[in-house]
């Protein structure tokens, strides 16, 4: 990973993004431009028609127009029905014209300004649709089944990053979770983050678990494992460690190893827990109370593509997280 990607606004990326980007996305702006005037003045009229067409279609479907024969003329209400006929299939016509022509061109947009943003910072790719490496139910059995976090009752992915940080394979999927609470659904705390799945040089033959304390993350331990202290009483207080190996927890959880974990944790700001088992380091990256991210995305959408500002915050998500996973494979050794 390259160092002067820690700054995007250097004349070095300006070039890159005025040569590699700006050139391709000429016609895409003015599309773009075009999009959003069909959103502000046309969507207003098709909504209301298409809603309009389905609520007096239900009406027929139930013979509820009695209803309207009752109150109004029967010419009346048979004008009604058929311009409100008229309106749903317009409405429906229009929904598919909008998203074949307009919404298709500019998820190929999308798709194309992120491969190629992520291609500045390395050998990188982006996934629209959760993790091409992991199924939604692996990520929630290795976050239970290490102790990242507790039992989950819902977990949801969105996008994701993959390629190869320093010869490892990594892969960096948005996620949302809510944790398994005895009350009612409705009143669990949503959490949303990243869970980030990286081959390590280091091949350990029990697993290590660092998981940020969190009150509403219920952990039941199975018999084999135990809860580890460091030698850090400010470590101690934010993170439990869990393992079936003391010695080698010991080994890896080395002062140097501590000291700058936190640091790590400090910077980032947000709430950080790890494993490690066998070649594998599993991260789980969640926000906090006070930050709410929209992970991998761009800033706005309405904004023009020919303005790099917008893809900022892609960037620098992406930065953060590949930042943190070199630390913590560079410390543990």
């Amino acid at each position: 990973m390259r160092d002067f990607l820690v700054d995007i606004d250097s004349e070095h990326f300006d070039n890159y993004f005025q040569n590699e980007i700006v050139p391709y996305l000429s016609e895409s702006e003015a599309e773009r431009k075009k999009t959003n005037k069909l959103d502000k003045y046309i969507w207003p009229v098709v909504t209301p028609l298409f809603f309009l067409g389905l609520i007096i279609g239900a009406l027929w479907e139930f013979d509820a127009d009695s209803l309207l024969y009752s109150i109004l003329p029967e010419n009346i209400v048979d004008a009604i029905i058929i311009v409100s006929t008229i309106a749903l299939i317009f409405s429906i016509c229009f929904f598919s014209f909008y998203d074949r022509v307009f919404f298709s061109k500019r998820k190929s947009v999308e798709d194309f300004l992120y491969n190629k943003l992520l291609s500045y910072i390395g050998d990188f790719r982006h996934e629209a649709n959760g993790s091409l490496f992991s199924s939604k139910n692996e990520i929630k059995s290795r976050i239970h089944d290490l102790y990242l976090f507790g039992k989950i009752n819902n977990l949801y992915c969105y996008d994701s990053v993959y390629g190869v940080l320093n010869g490892n394979q990594i892969d960096i999927c948005e996620i949302k979770l809510t944790p398994k609470e005895m009350i009612d659904d409705l009143l669990c705390k949503e959490y949303g983050g990243v869970f980030i799945s990286s081959s390590t040089d280091l091949n350990l033959s029990d697993f290590i678990t660092i998981a940020k304390k969190d009150s509403r993350a219920k952990i039941k331990l199975n018999k084999d494992v135990t809860l580890f202290k460091t030698e850090n009483a400010s470590f101690n207080k934010l993170f439990n460690v869990y393992t079936t190996n003391a010695s080698q927890a010991k080994k890896i959880l080395s002062q140097d190893f501590v000291k700058q974990f936190l640091d790590a944790y400090y910077e980032l700001g947000l709430s950080i827990s790890c494993a490690f088992v066998n070649n594998k380091l599993y991260m789980l990256i969640l926000n906090n109370k006070k930050i709410y991210k929209d992970w991998f995305s761009f800033e706005n959408c309405k904004k023009s593509y020919l303005d790099k500002s917008n893809y900022k915050g892609l960037l620098n998500d992406v930065l953060d997280v590949l930042k943190l996973v070199d630390t913590i494979q560079r410390i543990a050794k």
